[in-house]
Formats: C-alpha cells, structure tokens, sequence
C-alpha cells in the first residue's frame, strides 16, 4: 500500500467521522499553539543571537560583591576608568545610564526614556526613545554610587573565563587600595545576551515545561479518542488482516490517519500561536528588553519547531492505540453482527494507563500553580526593609522648558505638597526621586540631614551633639 494511498484512506476515514477528527483537531491545535507560541519566545529571547556583529564577543560587565554572593549589571563611575584601562581584554569599552527626563522640542516638552551614552556606544538599548552623548570621562567618579552600566567587547582570542580572570586580579587590587568600598567586591563579564535575559530566563524554561506539559496531555485526551475509536473499528482492522494485511501495514495505516490529524491541528495551533505570541509580546515589553524582544517572531525554525511538534505527538497518541487495535481476535472480531466489535483485555488496561497519564500531568500542573500561588503570597508578606504600611506613592511629571517654566513646576509642586499635608487623616507628604523599589532606583549611600554628609563626594557620619 503506497503512501499516497493511506493518506487518502486515512483521509475519508476521518471525513466518515468529522465529530471525533473535530474534537481531536481542536484538541491537539491548542496543544500545539500554546507550546509553539512558549517556544517562540523562548528562541527568541534565550536561544537567538542577538542581531550585532561579533555578537559572541559582546559582554555585560558585572561588579560582584563577593560578601553577598551576588551580582549587578552596574558600575561605579570611579571602577570604569580602572576597568577601561584593561586593553589586553577589552577591544573596546563603553558605558551609558538613562532615564525618563524631561526632553525639549520646539513648542513643547516631554518625559520620554532618555539614554546618555558615551561616544564609543552602539545603538542601545531598545528602550531608549532618545540618546544624548556624554563625556567618557563619568560625571560621578565615586566609588560607591552604582549608576552606570557597562559593555564591552573582548579582544579576539580572549575568552569570558579567561577575562574573569584577569578582573579577579584587578578587583583584589581595587580592594587593598580602596578597602571602605572595594574590599568586598570584584568584577566578572558575561555574554550580553545571556545578561539581558538572565531575569527571565529561568521562568521561560519554567513555562516552557508547563505547555510541554499541556500538550502531553492533549496527546493523551487523543490517544483515549483513538482508543476508543479503534475499538469500534475492531471488525473491519479483523477483515482487513484475514485479506491479508499484516499487522505492520495496520499500524502504519493507523499511523497515517494519527499525521494527518497532527498536521491539520498544527495548521489550526500555528494560528493560535500568532495570536498568543503578539499577547506575551505585549506581557513581555513590561519585564524584557525590547532588544531581546525583537528577535520574537514567526520565522522557519518556529514552523519547524511546530512541524516536529506535529510529528511527535502524532507518534505519542498514535502508536499505542494502532498497536493495541491490531491485537484482536480475529474469530471473535468476524463473528461480529455488525460494524461494531470490541478489543482485547489489554484495551482496557491501556485506556486506564491513559488516565492515569493524563491525571499525574494534571496533578503536576496544580502542584506547580498552587506552588506559585504560594510563592506569589509569601512574596506579598516579605519583610521589605522599611515600613510601607499606610503609605500611598504617587507619580507626576510636569515638564518644564525655560527657567521660568522650571520655577513654576517647583512651585506647583511645593503647593501640591503643601495641600496633601492638610488632608485629613494625612500625617505627612514629601516629594523624592528614588523611591526603593519604585519606578526610579536609588542606590549608593544615603545621608540622613543633621547625621551624615556628603563631602567631594566623600561619605561621612557627623559627631553626635
């Protein structure tokens, strides 16, 4: 029996029965499209490179602080001079700091997300809705205000093992010449790719095994369809076989009908992962980077992925039943009044396998969600460090583009001040840029007025009165 010849029996078969290949179809397709659409993102955001010449030599330079155990992806303006003067690392080094600010046009003003970078930086990041040049020289050369990040580029030859080498070295040196605000940290690169996805990394792959997840249990919802299916078709596979067919040609047969349904609910999961892709796109700008984003879309290896997806789990929902079906009696199948007959005992020992299957995916997928539900709650009642009860934040931008207009949004907002103090149950107001955990970070030191000061940039407790 050719190929040909099977997909179009196992064409008018399925069209014999268009309630069962519906249900199947619906069934798998969102299957399909929830993985292909996780697996989109996923390719997207952590296995394609991202779209820059020499991209492999492109790194994010982190200061690690060695007493916590932890990383960031910000330097002091004082450590950029000592790490750009690494030439046998770096072929070239680069730094840059943005955030909303006011930008003046010709008849108006806006607050847009500006990204001041100096002259040696490409075209980044993505967020950015205008660049400004500044000096290379940082504007803040302390060595305890983290406000800059850095990249760079390795020297051809140099790997990023081979570079945390060296930053080790420079860092223990750091830290004997500056041990108030060196002493407890040092200096490591990673790929730019891998920094820029690092947040979501671990929760991409975390979904991508939910959906994977789901569509087992799709394959096995259709696997039971097929079972049952094959067992009313136990009398014509019995004819079939005493004409001569072997058991090999049955399965194939069965195997064939199994693709042709995968591939009509990848057709159909296919269009639903275009529409949910384009939602987790609009999710997504709010925790990645539009860099890592724009490498998101619908090209050959989602289709490919969505294509082995088909394939596999036509074989998944397919090869037991076609190989349980083949398995009758034949006397008991022709003796058989009608169309209808039955299957074997093991029949039913694989539907109740089935089940089980389909119930221990399902068990998983509610321990994980309820697991998450309880991080999720236990996040809400962590201690933050200060006290946030009875406290309401607020965000305003007033932008302003004379002298003049400068003074009357300070104005404004000193009166706005003002009549928040007087409402009821209002015990205080206060204005402030870099709020912890708020939309502008803050970090460094902080000085309380009358405790610590500020001196040429040097930090210092003042003598108690």
């Amino acid at each position: 029996m050719t190929l040909m010849y099977q997909l179009r029996y196992a064409i008018r078969m399925l069209r014999q029965n268009p309630g069962f290949a519906a249900v199947a179809i619906i069934t798998l397709a969102l299957g399909i499209g929830a993985s292909t659409a996780m697996f989109s993102v996923l390719d997207g955001v952590v296995l394609k490179s991202l779209r820059y010449p020499d991209v492999e030599r492109i790194v994010a330079v982190n200061t690690r602080f060695t007493n916590e155990g932890r990383s960031i992806w910000r330097s002091a303006g004082g450590d950029l001079d000592d790490l750009r003067v690494e030439t046998n690392l770096f072929e070239s080094f680069s730094f840059y700091q943005g955030w909303e600010m006011g930008v003046q046009v010709v008849k108006s003003a806006e607050f847009v997300q500006a990204a001041f970078v100096d002259t040696n930086f490409f075209h980044f990041p993505n967020e950015g809705q205008v660049w400004a040049a500044i000096s290379p020289i940082p504007e803040n050369r302390t060595r305890s205000g983290y406000n800059y990040k850095a990249v760079a580029k390795l020297r051809d030859g140099v790997s990023t093992s081979a570079a945390n080498a060296r930053l080790q070295a420079l860092g223990a040196r750091l830290a004997a010449a500056f041990p108030r605000d060196n002493g407890d940290k040092t200096f490591t690169v990673i790929p730019l790719q891998d920094q820029l996805s690092a947040t979501v990394r671990s929760t991409l792959f975390i979904l991508m095994g939910a959906v994977g997840l789901v569509l087992l249990t799709a394959c096995a919802n259709v696997a039971n369809l097929m079972l049952a299916r094959a067992t009313a078709r136990s009398r014509e596979l019995a004819v079939r076989s005493a004409l001569g067919a072997s058991r090999g040609a049955l399965v194939t047969q069965l195997l064939a009908e199994s693709a042709v349904l995968a591939t009509l609910a990848a057709v159909l999961g296919i269009a639903l992962s275009v529409v949910a892709t384009k939602t987790l796109l609009s999710l997504g700008a709010r925790f990645m980077p539009g860099t890592l984003l724009a490498g998101i879309t619908l090209d050959w290896r989602v289709l490919a992925f969505a294509l082995i997806a088909a394939l596999v789990t036509s074989f998944i929902f397919g090869i037991a039943p076609a190989w349980q079906a083949t398995h009758v009696d034949l006397q008991d199948a022709l003796k058989q009044g009608g169309t209808r007959g039955q299957l074997g005992g093991g029949s039913s020992r694989l539907r109740n396998g089935l089940v089980v299957a389909q119930v221990a995916v399902s068990l998983m997928l509610a321990v994980g969600a309820g697991l998450l539900f309880r991080t999720l709650l236990a996040l809400q009642g962590a201690e933050l460090g200060y006290r946030s009860e009875g406290i309401l934040v607020a965000y305003a931008n007033m932008p302003a583009r004379t002298p003049r207009e400068h003074e009357q949004a300070e104005q404004f907002f000193e009166q706005l001040t003002n009549r928040l103090r007087q409402l009821p149950h209002v015990t205080s107001a206060a204005v402030a840029f870099g709020l912890p955990a708020g939309e502008y970070g803050s970090n460094g030191y902080l000085a309380v007025e009358g405790r610590q000061s500020f001196t040429s940039g040097d930090f210092r407790t003042l003598p108690h009165a």
